[in-house]
């Protein structure tokens, strides 16, 4: 028996679910090969850590390394699922999720400040603060540790 002739045999309605079969495969193999492609792993979040500790024992570079942190942060809360058009507003959405909000928001609060006059001086009390805030919130996101 030849291909088309076994095709011609089978039933309308055999041949619409085979096709609804099909649509239904490939878009979630996309929606699963999507969702993979966007998650960051625990480790990357860890690499990019240590990569922004490196970064402290030169003065210059702290700002940077604060603005880095709480862009870590704001991929955490992507992770998260966690929703609003700025890491801002998805602090907010997201502050019963930290062990120390305030502590969070100091940190994203300097990077806004470093982010409005890029050459201020900076005290290493104030980014010390920043840095363990920001990374108590990626922490507590699980981001370091592939929860979700």
């Amino acid at each position: 028996m030849n291909p088309v002739s076994l095709v011609r045999d089978l039933s309308p309605e055999f041949l619409a679910a085979i096709g609804l079969g099909a649509i239904v495969f490939i878009v979630a193999a996309t929606l699963i090969v999507n969702k993979l492609l966007k998650h960051k792993k625990p480790h990357k979040f860890r690499q990019q850590w240590r990569d922004i500790q490196k970064k402290l024992p030169d003065h210059a570079k702290w700002g940077e390394a604060v603005v880095e942190a709480d862009n870590l942060l704001k991929d955490a809360l992507s992770k998260k699922k966690i929703k609003g058009k700025t890491t801002g507003e998805r602090l907010v959405k997201a502050e019963k999720i930290f062990s120390d909000n305030d502590e969070v928001w100091f940190g994203h609060k300097l990077r806004k400040k470093i982010d409005a006059k890029p050459n201020a001086k900076l005290d290493k009390k104030e980014v010390s603060r920043a840095l363990v805030g920001l990374r108590q919130g990626i922490k507590d996101l699980g981001a370091f540790d592939g929860k979700r």
